[in-house]
């Protein structure tokens, strides 16, 4: 549980760990006063005031959840526990987490119980998961009574209820609603059926070209290790198949057909045998099957370059024809600040080096820079150059660089003497705004929703250098602005503020800021941001000591309760065929561990 607990809730809780109840009285309210003294450093609750109720309330004091986690997270938990829970006082998003517990425990009652409890408080999750168990279990009927009951007394959650539970268990009304074009209704239905283990329907479903059911049909052969059945299906096209299949071989440790497989030209057995190669630390074979052609083995191959640092590396690569290579090296020197390097190797051909500095250009709105690389030949700087002379207004400047012979800057004044011709409202508006350098109008369509008009209204902000009003709108809900904000942030090489925003909650600078430190290779800033709290840092530093084979890290840190830490280390757990470890690991209650475990199991039957 996360939120605190009521006095009464303790009450039925010790009482279910209980043998015989105390008989003297006031042994409850003495106890609970003793185990929270603040004048003890070691109470083991801790007292939280609820203002709104005006009682008191608890939470365990973090060095006893810390052993409970450690120490008695793979106990069983007493049946008068769950009852007590069941009965007891407690929030909704808890009575759903519970709900949940108890289902994966296959206590069906209690989750019953527990989830009808959250939903009737209108948790929308319970409601959508407790009509599910209830259709697969076909126990609807008496519920949605009681949801109708409830409703008629003015409970609005229970009509919403009642009405998904009477959804879920009519398969006719989901199908004729799923063959009309619902989508939302074919989701469902395909759910419904998966539950059901109901493969028959699936598999029609998915024949007709149903999406959802061809989807949930694949997840079902995989969950029962149904190899042939994964292979019928992925030969005939089905990419659901085709992903859960080459998944299925990487669990069972069956190499040889999932090289085979990749061999033969399929994407998801070559993504996931270049991602083994990647787990197992196996760069020679990487680099073989990259240098043979095989284009997810190269694109690993630069992912695992860029997270060691390796520039050299990525500059051998680039230079060798690697196109995700090129890529990355060019990413890590616009991090780096490395500009010097770049322009060598733009001035050398080296176009994604030219692109990648006109992108810099453009972000610090260096006209001056943009001009001399125009100058110099550059396509990408003379394309950037003419949009940024329109994006300011400045035609007079245009129409210079198109009589001195740009024929960038030529082509984009005839769009904008053509433009003014163009009829509003005609295809092609945004590209008239555009060519006009019209701001306000730009503002105005992306404002009424217009996508292409906010991703042209980015780029001009950019191009004016104006990253207040690009900020303004990112804050606003603007996510081109937020995009193309953190982007610029990254060419201006202003990580600072990049992580102020990230720290804000702007998911892009989160992810750009990590991409960067990456590209850095600033492991003690990207492992300070996963200690922060910062979840996007902490997948990136997952994946980044995956890549460097430091398993000791990344087991350090899924046992200090990093989630992603966790994850990684269970994909290259399952990767190295390490099942003894990762048994020993689920068997200590690390849940990333147990469902990958139970993956492996599931595959070998």
């Amino acid at each position: 549980m996360q939120d605190s607990l009521t006095e009464s809730l303790l009450f039925a809780l010790t009482l279910a760990y209980l043998d015989q109840t105390p008989t003297d009285a006031g042994w409850f309210e003495s106890d609970l006063e003793g185990m929270s003294l603040k004048s003890l450093a070691t109470a083991p609750l801790v007292k939280v005031p609820d203002n709104e109720t005006r009682t008191r309330r608890y939470t365990v004091a973090d060095y006893l959840l810390q052993h409970a986690i450690s120490e008695r997270r793979t106990e069983a938990v007493a049946p008068a526990f769950w009852r007590a829970l069941v009965v007891g006082e407690l929030e909704p998003s808890d009575a759903y987490r519970l709900g949940i517990r108890a289902e994966d425990r296959m206590l069906y009652t209690h989750a019953i119980a527990l989830y009808f409890r959250a939903a009737l408080h209108g948790h929308e999750d319970a409601a959508d998961d407790l009509a599910l168990l209830l259709a697969v279990r076909r126990e609807l009927d008496a519920t949605v009574q009681q949801c109708l009951v409830a409703a008629a007394e003015g409970n609005e959650a229970a009509r919403r209820l009642a009405e998904s539970l009477i959804e879920r268990g009519n398969v006719d009304q989901l199908t004729t609603r799923a063959d009309s074009g619902d989508t939302n209704a074919a989701f469902r239905l395909a759910s419904l059926h998966l539950r059901r283990g109901d493969l028959t329907a699936l598999t029609a479903r998915a024949d007709a070209g149903d999406d959802y059911a061809g989807g949930a049909l694949a997840a079902a052969l995989a969950a029962r290790g149904d190899r042939d059945g994964l292979v019928a299906r992925a030969d005939v096209g089905d990419d659901d198949a085709a992903s859960d299949l080459a998944q299925l071989l990487v669990a069972r440790g069956d190499l040889e057909e999932l090289v085979a497989r990749a061999d033969a030209g399929d994407e998801h057995s070559a993504k996931e045998f270049a991602e083994l190669l990647v787990a197992r630390g196996d760069l020679e074979e990487l680099v073989a099957r990259a240098d043979a052609g095989n284009e997810w083995a190269a694109r690993q191959l630069a992912n695992v370059l860029a997270a060691r640092g390796d520039l050299d590396g990525l500059i051998a690569r680039a230079d060798a024809g690697n196109e995700k290579a090129a890529d990355a090296m060019a990413h890590m020197l616009v991090a780096r600040g490395d500009l010097d390097t770049l322009a060598t190797r733009a001035t050398a051909g080296d176009e994604t080096a030219a692109r990648a500095l006109t992108q810099v250009h453009v972000a610090r709105a260096d006209l001056d820079g943009l001009a001399a690389r125009a100058d110099a030949g550059d396509e990408s700087a003379a394309d950037a150059m003419a949009h940024m002379l329109i994006a300011r207004g400045d035609l007079d400047g245009l129409a210079a660089r198109a009589d001195a012979g740009d024929e960038s800057a030529a082509d984009a004044m005839a769009e904008t003497l053509t433009a003014e011709r163009w009829v509003e409202g005609k295809p092609g508006l945004v590209n008239v705004l555009v060519a006009k350098g019209d701001l306000a109008g730009l503002v105005a369509r992306a404002d009424a929703g217009d996508q292409e008009a906010a991703d042209a209204l980015a780029d001009m902000l950019v191009a004016r250098g104006d990253l207040g009003a690009l900020a303004t709108r990112a804050d606003a809900g603007d996510t081109d602005a937020a995009f193309t904000l953190a982007d610029a942030l990254v060419a201006r090489g202003d990580l600072d503020a990049l992580a102020t925003r990230a720290d804000a909650g702007d998911t892009d600078a989160a992810f750009t800021l990590a991409d960067a430190l990456v590209a850095q290779g600033d492991l003690a800033t990207l492992t300070s941001r996963a200690d922060g709290g910062d979840d996007i840092a902490a997948y990136r530093l997952g994946t980044m000591l995956v890549a460097r084979g430091d398993l000791a890290a990344l087991t350090s840190r899924a046992d200090g309760g990093d989630h992603s830490a966790a994850h990684s280390l269970a994909n290259a757990l399952v990767a190295q065929g390490d099942l003894a470890t990762l048994t020993s690991r689920a068997d200590g209650g690390d849940d990333s561990a147990a469902s990958r475990l139970a993956d492996v199991l599931a595959a070998a039957g």
